[in-house]
């Protein structure tokens, strides 16, 4: 299918939330030519969508969109060039001509205001990617791998079940294999990105020829417009570091069923994710 923003690149984080695709993003945005816009499905007519557009704040000094200088130009160039708002737009369409205009006519916006051709749209799920593909957008995945352990304790701490998340995040990950794994997919590490941001930056900007000497690591001197998001796009500090509170407050046991069940994202093929789910059900006939 020919591209309908052939001017535009859409870098797309895959990850599962509390990955660290926020940091991957305000430092991507950080760089010449590249927009950071947050998680882009938050304009969709999903529900739940929907209340986190009408209560979410942009990171710039914390405002509703609605009252942000950058969405409001925004919204401004939407209606008058195609008459429509942003609260009327559905990116997540299942309709295939709807789904394309209201992408085409965001993306197009963004870009104008920003006046930058690269747009990180870190929505991260897997269903939208494959959408935007389908669609014929140029969209880059970039995958983010954080420790499971990590991704587990974060989820618990927002009251949810430890061993539901222990199976979310390989299940995730198979997705990305079946329906992500392109030629130009990159992966990045959590830990890495990091240790050395630096250096894990480069691995995306060589491939999207952005030059690579000049990288700016100084997120919080800058005005964001992230929609969505780990409130840390709120902070003006841009020091970062790995918490490994996990090892103190999930239990051996968890860990090691965490580590267990999340084995295949290491192999990263999609027929061992099926091989290893009929594994493990030999060891999970009893819930620990």
């Amino acid at each position: 299918m020919d591209n309908p923003l052939p001017h535009i690149t859409i870098l797309y984080p895959l990850c599962p939330s509390y990955s660290g695709s926020t940091l991957l993003s305000l430092l991507l945005g950080s760089q010449q030519g590249i927009y950071g816009a947050g998680e882009l499905f938050i304009f969709s007519k999903h529900p739940e969508r929907i209340d986190a557009l009408q209560e979410g704040l942009c990171s710039c000094n914390q405002k509703r969109y609605q009252d942000c200088d950058f969405w409001t130009k925004t919204n401004a160039l939407i209606s008058e060039k195609y008459g429509l708002t942003l609260e009327q737009l559905n990116v997540e369409a299942e309709d295939k001509e709807t789904f394309l205009l209201h992408n085409s006519v965001l993306l197009e916006a963004i870009s104008a205001i920003s006046q930058n051709t690269i747009i990180v749209d870190n929505s991260k799920i897997v269903s939208r990617f494959v959408q935007l593909q389908q669609a014929g957008f140029n969209v880059i995945p970039i995958v983010l791998y954080r420790e499971p352990q990590a991704v587990v304790h974060s989820w618990v701490k927002r009251q949810y079940d430890w061993w539901d998340v222990a199976h979310y995040y390989p299940s995730f990950y198979k997705e990305v294999v079946k329906y992500a794994n392109t030629q130009d997919t990159l992966t990045i590490r959590y830990e890495a990105l990091v240790k050395n941001p630096i250096e894990e930056l480069q691995k995306i900007l060589q491939q999207i020829d952005i030059p690579i000497n000049s990288i700016d690591l100084n997120w919080q001197q800058q005005t964001y417009h992230h929609l969505k998001g780990n409130p840390m796009r709120f902070q003006k500090d841009s020091t970062i570091s790995i918490s490994n509170d996990w090892k103190n407050r999930i239990s051996l046991r968890q860990q090691f069923w965490i580590v267990l069940l999340a084995f295949p994202v290491k192999m990263h093929r999609y027929w061992f994710y099926l091989f290893w789910e009929r594994f493990v059900v030999l060891f999970t006939w009893k819930r620990y």
